[in-house]
């Protein structure tokens, strides 16, 4: 399994920062992992 961490422009519904895991292909449990306004780039360290 492997997590992706994504940000979202946040105008209408989204709220910020998601992970998704990536199972066998396919996308799966999205939660939100932060609430932050329109987050364009994630530095990981």
């Amino acid at each position: 399994m492997e997590r992706i961490l994504l940000g979202t422009y946040t105008k209408n519904t989204s709220e910020g920062i998601y992970s998704i895991d990536l199972v066998d292909g396919h996308l799966v449990n999205l939660s939100l992992v932060a609430k932050a306004q329109n987050p364009t780039y994630l530095d990981y360290d």
